[in-house]
């Protein structure tokens, strides 16, 4: 018996070390992550079989940032080799994606796309290819959002993750996709995070009442919050020109409007090579004079690369983006001084600063994006944050937008060395843009 036994099992190895490559067909594929070649995964879909999920990723090396970037194609195909699914997702650095342990699911001829033990999105094999969204995911959502938001922002953001790795193909998953959009942003709201609020400003999340509904809820919740913590305040706001573009801004190169002292300083912008200033004591634009050639020799030079380019000042350089990365125009211990959003701290190559520290560098420049005794930071138009990267709130400098009769948004600030100052660049017309200069004071708020 026991030689049978042996005889039985010799018999059967070879057979395993033959299919030893090829994984046996199941109905729950977690997608791996980064691989060095194509793989085709058998799915088991129901009492059909043939269907499979090939998983490929590409490489990019850029030689200028040394960011490495993953890009992952993810195609889900039918028995008959047509293609249900397909969709992408990248990662720089070789970091795993935003939400790792992507799975597909198979059961009863429906695909589970899910993290963890958030809400699957759920998709239907059409014969001839493609899928249509199932309810569940819809349903849940327009659930949540009739209930109070509770700060979930884990499983509202893979949800979102989710919908948006599936375009939107009729109107049942356009209305999916902003369900999905404005659950995860009110999520982080109630979280405390109001960096994402004016992504709701879009015309077309109007289309479903109770979506509106919630986008004028979360509004409502953020201004009320920036109403009671605003801690700076532009006032007073003066116009002092007009300009007949957004001119270059430090450090980013030498720049056309920059601070000295009091005065704010503009080149012209007809290639003569002048420049004149703006006494903000006298309310007066002094006489035009050379620019200094010195103001070309203290800034920050751009080297075009693949992935946006690196940033030098003299023989220093750092990578970066200018979308993630924000550069002082300084060098302190030999290192560029700079904010990442990554890291939340101004630093000095991998050395963090002091608000203080900060404070002081900048008062040496030309202006930039440093206010509150270097505890804020501008971004876009008119917007700042903290510095304090466990504070994810932001609030608007200006009280209101540009006085009439200009009108429009504030495109661009900088604020004064002294930090007691700010000029703004307005946007207003609409064939074509004009751009308006303005200075205003900048007095405490409320204390966060």
């Amino acid at each position: 018996m026991r030689l049978l036994l042996l005889s039985g099992l010799l018999l059967s190895l070879p057979a395993l070390a033959e299919d030893a490559g090829t994984p046996a067909p199941s109905s729950s594929i977690v997608i791996p992550w980064g691989l060095e070649e194509e793989q085709r995964l058998p799915l088991r879909c129901g009492a059909s079989s043939g269907a499979e999920v090939r998983v490929a990723a590409s490489y990019a090396w850029s030689g200028s940032c040394d960011v490495n970037q993953v890009s992952q194609g993810v195609e889900v195909r039918g028995p008959e080799g047509q293609v249900w699914l397909s969709f992408d997702y990248s990662s720089e650095d070789y970091q795993p994606p935003v939400h790792p342990g992507l799975e597909l699911e198979c059961r009863e001829r429906t695909l589970r796309l899910r993290v963890g033990r958030a809400p699957a999105l759920e998709l239907l094999p059409r014969p001839e290819g493609g899928v249509s969204v199932g309810p569940s995911l819809e349903r849940e959502l327009t659930r949540r959002l009739s209930a109070p938001a509770r700060g979930q922002v884990g499983e509202a953001s893979i949800m979102e993750y989710l919908v948006e790795l599936v375009p939107p193909s009729d109107a049942s998953a356009s209305r999916l996709h902003a369900l999905a959009h404005v659950h995860a942003v009110r999520e982080q709201v109630a979280a405390g995070n109001w960096r994402r609020v004016e992504e709701l400003r879009r015309d077309s999340l109007a289309a479903w009442p109770d979506v509106a509904a919630a986008v004028r809820e979360v509004a409502h919740t953020v201004e009320e919050g920036r109403r009671k913590s605003q801690p700076l305040r532009a006032q007073a706001p003066r116009r002092i020109g007009k300009v007949l573009d957004v001119p270059r801004l430090a450090p980013h190169g030498p720049p056309g409007l920059f601070w000295r002292g009091r005065e704010l300083c503009m080149s012209q912008q007809d290639a003569a090579g002048q420049l004149r200033c703006y006494d903000t004591t006298s309310h007066r634009w002094g006489e035009l004079e050379p620019v200094p050639q010195s103001l070309s020799e203290r800034f920050l030079s751009f080297e075009p690369g693949s992935c946006g380019g690196f940033t030098c000042l003299g023989e220093v350089c750092a990578g970066g983006t200018a979308s993630t990365v924000s550069f002082l125009g300084r060098v302190v211990d030999g290192q560029l001084v700079y904010f990442s959003d990554g890291h939340g701290h101004w630093r000095a190559g991998e050395r963090a600063l002091s608000p203080k520290e900060v404070s002081a560098e900048f008062a040496r420049g030309v202006g930039g994006p440093v206010l509150g005794g270097g505890r804020y930071l501008t971004t876009k138009g008119d917007f700042f944050i903290p510095t304090n990267p466990k504070d994810a709130r932001s609030w608007h400098l200006f009280s209101a937008p540009p006085p009439e009769p200009e009108g429009g948004t504030w495109e661009a600030v900088l604020v004064s060395p002294d930090q007691r100052q700010v000029a703004a660049l307005s946007r207003g017309g609409t064939s074509k843009p004009e751009y308006v200069l303005w200075v205003a004071s900048i007095a405490p708020g409320k204390a966060p």
